[in-house]
């Protein structure tokens, strides 16, 4: 048995030759890159805070402290070299949603087009595109709408489920429209296709700047605490405007008319009053305090990850897909998309094998072949997996990085555009293979051989490879092994087994040595947590809050969202680092937002759900405890109020008179008082009894009895002063 080896503290290495950065809101170029750290050209730079100019220089920035600057949001990788992204063009991450469907309308009878000049049934001029136009149309509709059910799930749609179309021109204007899209194509590629809508439309005022000031000098008249509202704002601005006309006299130095400003324009202007200004303006400083304050491989390679092979494979094992263990944490949507009914199936395996050390980078299971399962492998890649093996397997996960090249072969899945839009974005190189050819990918293809011989062959409920071969095996009766149990025994198996055992192709060692080997002097290069937001985020938009902007129950909040003040904002979230949030606070611009609760700093959404989920069961029985205890008090408090008569009881006739005389008892009113008899003194009763001389004690204890003259009461002599005795005694 292996003893567990201890892992030091990975050192993070984020830059790379020729990468682009900004590091505490300075700009520089990576020149060159050393074990230790990473030399950077800066450019000159203007502190808006100090007013100083820093000179432009070359300095040194370690590993450790680039990597903690990631952490702490101080650091933005911008470009890296092999990024397809043109310089001074937007990314395919800033693209808005319809910006990029018009593109894909455009690339579709672009395809057409490339298809027919392929085929050689007509030349790229611009006669043959008039003639053959109809087909073009023809063709290029189709494709988009086969492009449009593709993206929506047409196909795992249920039957009365919506679907969303994106609605565009029935076709372009003329054939000679589609040519130009054409040859730009050609010489650009997709990002040709994009349309300059984005920068289209007056962003300046028309008004001049006597009009706008004297339009100013009644907005901020108007605007105070008693919070007039627009309309009737824009009233006295128009007012004010009129009286200023009828009193220009021609002739004069001061004859201009001014242009009477409409609706949008004053609610432009008041829009332009910073929120701050404003609230004091409207609501007073106290107010504005409160509601505005903060509360935040035959193939020769020199390298590990210098080029990784992605392909998919359909287990020849049926398993069976329950809600069991760890997958209670998933939620029902997931569960659904999952297929987890209890019942019997094939499941897809999309593995990534890194060639210079053979080691498993990345898998991921899913019910069937698609782009997404195969851009959570990708995302895999990157991301470090050795708490996956936590309380699994007794060895290490340490294989991550950035790729260098990616190749896969020509499924479905990977010539899909989100595909290539995300290998682009990633600055991975992507190498599509010939279909019919898997020796250009080899490594991979061997490694679902392996797993099949040496993982698969050791459970029931195996499909075999055809029918001959199953014979009389009942392979669904068969089935034993859950999807939970495979997932289990897949990450031990590579963790423990495959990454362990010799290698033939590695001169016998094994994958985890050569990895140990390839990585003792430079670890490959990794992306940031900002980079890794752009591009595996989730884009989302959200309205902002009090609290920032609020997602799966955390708030995310920093002093400059804070200033800017938002009311809703697209928003980039990653669940693999749920540290801080992507937010677009301009056109082109992404300001990273840290999570307010600094104990979910470096954590992933699955730490966060599985904390709800311990947190949810134990309300579940404090729920439980809460209600039989209030069921207990409900149930002794009407026993004790019965006991207590506060609640109606049947009575007698008898037993409610008797009641009711003795709540009369101690009623005071004015007739009782009258015919009540006169009060007696407080010493009306006492008898004067015989005082015995001094000396001498009775015998027989004094008698009293009552007086007979109640009028004239008479009091016992007053003893001497030499008697001592209390009176009252």
């Amino acid at each position: 048995m292996f003893e567990r080896m201890p892992m030091p503290r990975a050192t993070h290495h984020l830059l790379e030759c020729e990468a682009e950065l900004i590091f505490n809101g300075r700009c520089g170029t990576v020149f060159e890159v050393r074990p230790e750290a990473s030399l950077i050209a800066w450019k000159e730079f203007f502190d808006l805070e100090t007013g100083e100019v820093h000179a432009a220089r070359s300095s040194a920035l370690t590993h450790e402290d680039a990597a903690r600057a990631d952490r702490e949001g101080r650091l933005a990788v911008t470009r890296r070299p092999g990024s397809a992204n043109a310089v001074g063009r937007p990314s395919r991450f800033d693209r808005s949603p319809e910006e990029i469907r018009r593109m894909e309308w455009r690339k579709s009878y672009v395809l057409a087009s490339d298809a027919l000049v392929s085929s050689g049934a007509m030349r790229p001029s611009r006669t043959e595109f008039e003639r053959c136009a109809d087909e073009i149309l023809a063709a290029g509709e189709t494709r988009d709408l086969h492009t449009q059910m593709q993206k929506n799930g047409y196909a795992a749609k249920r039957g009365g489920a919506s679907v969303e179309w994106v609605r565009l021109k029935a076709s372009p204007k003329s054939a000679a429209i589609i040519r130009r899209w054409y040859l730009a194509w050609k010489r650009g590629g997709d990002d040709a296709l994009f349309d300059n809508l984005r920068a289209s439309g007056r962003r300046g005022t028309r008004m001049l700047d006597e009009e706008r000031a004297f339009m100013w000098s009644v907005i901020e008249m108007r605007l105070d605490l008693e919070r007039p509202s627009i309309s009737s704002i824009v009233d006295s601005v128009q007012t004010a405007f009129d009286v200023h006309n009828q009193g220009v006299v021609p002739g004069t130095g001061d004859d201009r008319i001014l242009e009477v400003p409409g609706y949008d324009a004053i609610w432009s202007a008041i829009n332009e009053i910073a929120p701050l200004d404003h609230a004091i303006r409207t609501r007073g400083l106290k107010i504005a305090y409160r509601d505005m304050h903060g509360v935040g491989i035959g193939i020769e390679t020199t390298r590990a990850l210098e080029r990784v092979e992605i392909d998919e494979y359909t287990m020849d094992l049926m398993v069976l897909f329950r809600k069991t263990g760890i997958l209670e944490l998933l939620s029902d949507d997931i569960v659904r998309a999952l297929g987890l009914d209890g019942s019997a199936k094939r499941v897809v395996l999309s593995a990534a094998i890194d060639v210079h050390t053979r080691c498993i980078v990345g898998i991921k299971l899913g019910k069937e072949a698609s782009a997404r399962l195969m851009r959570d492998t990708v995302e895999m890649i990157y991301t470090e997996k050795t708490p996956i093996t936590d309380g699994i397997a007794e060895m290490d996960w340490p294989m991550y990085g950035r790729p260098g090249l990616i190749a896969m072969d020509r499924g479905a899945a990977y010539v899909a555009d989100e595909t290539y839009d995300l290998l682009a974005a990633a600055g991975i190189t992507n190498f599509g293979a010939p279909a019919g050819k898997p020796w250009l990918r080899g490594f991979i293809e061997r490694l679902f051989r392996t797993i099949h011989s040496k993982l698969l062959q050791r459970f029931s409920g195996r499909t075999f490879s055809d029918v001959v071969q199953r014979g009389e095996n009942n392979h669904i009766d068969r089935a034993s092994v859950t999807l939970e149990d495979l997932l289990g025994f897949l990450t031990r198996w590579i963790v423990d087994i495959y990454h362990l055992e010799p290698h033939r192709g590695l001169n016998g060692m094994s994958p985890y040595e050569a990895w140990m080997e390839a990585t003792a002097n430079l670890r490959p290069a990794e992306m940031s947590r900002r980079e890794m937001r752009h591009v595996f985020g989730i884009k989302d938009k959200r309205k902002y809050q009090k609290s920032g902007f609020r997602v799966f129950h955390l708030d995310y909040m920093s002093d400059e969202l804070h200033a800017l003040n938002l009311r809703e904002a697209e928003i980039a979230w990653w669940p693999g680092d749920i540290s801080a949030i992507e937010v677009k606070v301009g056109p082109d611009r992404w300001l990273t937002v840290p999570v307010t609760d600094p104990k979910w700093i470096g954590k992933t959404h699955i730490d966060h759900t599985a904390w709800l989920m311990s947190r949810r069961e134990r309300n579940r029985e404090h729920e439980a405890i809460a209600n039989r205890a209030k069921y207990a008090l409900d149930v002794e408090s009407y026993r004790r109020k019965q006991l207590s008569n506060l609640l109606p009881t049947i009575m007698t006739a008898h037993e409610l008179r008797l009641e009711e005389e003795r709540h009369r008892r101690y009623l005071d009113t004015a007739s009782r008082r009258m015919n009540s008899a006169e009060p007696r003194d407080l010493f009306a009763d006492e008898v004067e009894t015989e005082i015995p001389p001094q000396g001498e004690i009775s015998s027989t204890p004094p008698v009293s009895q009552p007086n007979a003259d109640n009028s004239a009461p008479r009091h016992p002599e007053v003893p001497g002063d030499d008697d001592t005795d209390d009176l009252m005694d």
